[in-house]
């Protein structure tokens, strides 16, 4: 596979997102050289990375819009001021239909992090530039960190007010948030497990005065800027005033944040409507009104931009060039998007767990992984928008890279089906074996199932048999947070993240979500979160990264450049970053025809 190609000069305008670590990783320097190959076809022994090739990529030369970060720094921008002489639609009401949300709760804690439905109406601590993915002010104007990056003092926004009379914004606010998540969030909550590991209690919180507070942490967290914007999950601000007058159910029924859209009402499984804060204390939307429609049919989100139903959608490939011929047009995020990568089953190798699945050998992953061809998925599939992915939660972008993953791409992962039927036959399955792999599409990612039929294709002409289930991401994922999701694939759309947030959830045994382990890299992951040392850091993720890459430890896939189709008599301009769960953020800033 044309692997350079494919990993172009898009991969590094993603955002450093890691303020501090990224300082001193970056301070190191050193001339990077290419890893030895660590691949032994005979046993797959594998030699942990004395050193990172390079802990930081370089920083690119700036090219159009997409620039990358300036050094980092931890006092940020001053607050943006509440918007002047705004511009005002001749179209009263956006309309934004969108495929089945994960979760349809409109309070942030009942939620997994795709949260679009939410997002209008609320706001976190920090924002992310919708071009660069610079980190940004929101609800905390400024911020310092200690020097072990345990103590992070937030500076808040003075005078912002919840909607529907529900209280001033203070620091109370924040640890209410936070209460929320780990009291009342239960199994929905994607942050629970984070935000309980790293506050011991609600009395370690440091409020000073009401509008600043520091969260004094158990261990060191220099990317604690990626947790509390709007890139992560839960961490939505609600008023405490507002759950200690009416309760968790009436919030639901009728939630109030301090985003720029408030919320009007809701027909269940259909659609949520809003209305714009006048003269918000940010920015004020140019549309007087706003509804996310559900529509869980492809075909039926294109008939609605096409009969003026809706202003913006996401649809698949080939219904996007259609709605080109008709007269629409396509809006493409400024980063590239949430990683797509499948999984094998529930994997734990070294430590005699999940043994008794085929992919419980190395040699059926190594075979599973090289019978596809992601070249021709993502010239086909994503019509070329997208990139392939070497690792889940590691890139360029951040610290904890190794050029090198991309220069053995090809020896590792390259499409090879032979091959991959010589595999199985050593591993003792010349005739394959069966298993279910779960397909869907999730709401802003519509080519989910097409991927899940693709792969079941290349499986089949290794050998194996593929029980194609059609079902809904909750299913899966519901069994997988319980540990009760054994012996089957499913895929994930997990955005670009600091390599210490991604591998605690998913790479880690006491991870929330689980889907490999092994003793080694058990060792090193709380080797690294219990450092405060850059270079350390980095060098321990590499360390982790390169098991996972040499082990083949998940079935690794691309990242899409996420797209939206849209109608320019209504919508001038939609500028979103894409790198996240949710492709719909940002929409106060959608700019009229």
């Amino acid at each position: 596979m044309a692997i350079t190609r494919l990993l172009n000069m898009r991969l590094l305008l993603l955002v450093p997102l890691m303020a501090i670590v990224a300082i001193g990783a970056a301070a190191c320097g050193g001339d990077a050289t290419p890893s030895e190959s660590k691949l032994d076809s005979a046993n797959y022994a594998y030699t942990p990375t004395p050193a990172p090739t390079s802990t930081l990529i370089p920083t690119p030369e700036p090219k159009g819009t997409n620039t990358p970060l300036p050094p980092p720094t931890a006092v940020p921008t001053p607050v943006p001021a509440p918007t002047a002489g705004y511009v005002t639609s001749g179209t009263k009401r956006l309309v934004v239909a969108s495929g089945v949300p994960i979760h349809e709760t409109l309070v942030p804690w009942r939620s997994s992090s795709q949260i679009f439905l939410q997002r209008p109406m609320y706001e976190h601590l920090l924002s992310t530039d919708r071009v660069t993915g610079y980190y940004q002010p929101q609800l905390a104007k400024s911020w310092d960190v200690s020097a072990d990056a345990k103590a992070w003092t937030m500076h808040l926004v003075e005078g912002v007010e919840f909607h529907k009379g529900k209280g001033e914004f203070t620091a109370k606010d924040v640890v209410h948030t936070w209460k929320r998540i780990v009291d009342d969030g239960g199994t929905m909550a994607t942050d629970r497990s984070q935000w309980t590991e790293l506050i011991a209690g609600e009395d370690t919180f440091g409020i000073p005065d009401d509008h600043t507070i520091v969260l004094n942490l158990t261990r060191p967290v220099p990317e604690l800027t990626f947790r509390l914007s709007t890139r992560s999950g839960n961490m939505l601000v609600t008023s405490a005033d507002h759950y200690a007058a009416d309760g968790a159910d009436k919030m639901e029924e009728d939630p109030a944040g301090t985003g720029a859209y408030k919320y009007v009402g809701r027909a269940q499984g259909e659609a949520v409507n809003y209305e714009r804060v006048e003269n918000h204390w940010r920015h004020t939307p140019e549309f007087q009104e706003m509804t996310i429609r559900i529509a869980r049919e492809a075909a039926t989100r294109m008939a609605m931009l096409l009969t003026g139903e809706a202003h913006i959608t996401d649809l698949p490939t080939d219904l996007r060039r259609q709605a080109v011929e008709a007269g629409l047009a396509t809006k493409s995020s400024s980063l590239y998007g949430s990683n797509f990568f499948y999984f094998f089953g529930t994997n734990f190798p070294g430590l005699g767990l999940g043994s008794e699945y085929p992919w419980s050998d190395v040699k059926v992953r190594h075979a599973m992984n090289i019978a596809i061809d992601r070249e021709t998925l993502i010239d086909t599939i994503f019509d070329g928008a997208a990139i392939a992915a070497p690792l889940m939660y590691h890139s360029p972008a951040e610290p904890g890279w190794d050029d090198s993953w991309t220069e053995r791409w090809e020896e590792y992962y390259g499409y090879n089906p032979d091959k991959a039927k010589a595999l199985l036959a050593e591993a003792g399955y010349p005739d394959g074996f069966e298993f279910k792999l779960y397909n869907y599409n999730i709401a802003s990612f519509s080519e989910g199932s097409q991927v899940g039929e693709a792969l079941a294709g290349y499986f089949s002409d290794i050998g194996l048999t593929v029980d194609l289930v059609d079902t809904e991401y909750n299913i899966p994922r519901g069994a997988h947070r319980v540990k009760e999701l054994d012996g089957l694939m499913y895929w994930w759309p997990f955005s670009a993240r600091p390599p210490a947030v991604g591998l605690g959830s998913t790479w880690t045994c006491a991870g929330a979500f689980v889907v490999y382990c092994h003793e080694e890299t058990e060792v090193k992951y709380e080797r690294l979160i219990q450092s405060s040392d850059a270079v350390e850091r980095a060098k321990l993720a590499v360390e982790i990264g390169e098991h996972h890459f040499s082990q083949y430890a998940g079935l690794w896939m691309f990242h899409p450049y996420p797209t939206v189709v849209l109608n320019p008599s209504v919508v001038g301009d939609y500028k979103f970053p894409g790198n996240w769960t949710d492709l719909y953020t940002h929409l106060e800033y959608v700019e009229t025809a």
